[in-house]
């Protein structure tokens, strides 16, 4: 059900109390999903609902890994120092025990052994702003799945 992705991308700041408050009133309006969960979503917001025993309410999707990082990787701005700095941050802490057979965690290794456990800054910075674009081209469809869910 897409409850349980919208709420997940609302727990993870990608949406705002009145963008799912928006959202479930248009399913109510198309009629489609036609739960109880939509009127109280839409009637008492999801931070109302997030604090419901799972018995009351859906508990939001466990993102993975690689969908968490998708999603950040196609919201950031390659422009901006400061949306890259929260990035490398994000990804050295996050990829730690992940499965090392994925690129994007073997990236976040990387990046957490440049920048955090070695002086080689600049030779992390020219690795991240290198793989950076290769990596958000082939995450780009999982975070595409994610949000189509919820269209």
């Amino acid at each position: 059900m897409s409850i349980e992705i919208i709420i997940a991308l609302y727990q993870e700041d990608y949406l705002t109390d009145k963008e799912v408050i928006d959202w479930a009133d248009d399913k109510i309006l198309k009629e489609e999903e036609p739960f109880d969960y939509l009127y109280m979503l839409s009637l008492k917001g999801p931070r109302h609902c997030l604090s419901l025993p799972s018995t009351d309410f859906p508990i939001a999707k466990q993102l993975t890994y690689s969908e968490r990082f998708a999603l950040r990787a196609t919201k950031l701005n390659l422009e901006s120092e400061e949306d890259c700095d929260h990035f490398r941050e994000w990804v050295a802490s996050a990829s730690l025990g992940e499965d090392l057979s994925l690129p994007e965690v073997m990236f976040g290794y990387h990046i957490d052994e440049d920048f955090y456990c070695t002086d080689n800054h600049s030779g992390g910075l020219k690795y991240f702003k290198e793989e950076m674009p290769n990596l958000i081209d082939k995450t780009k469809n999982l975070a595409e799945a994610l949000w189509s869910k919820i269209a």
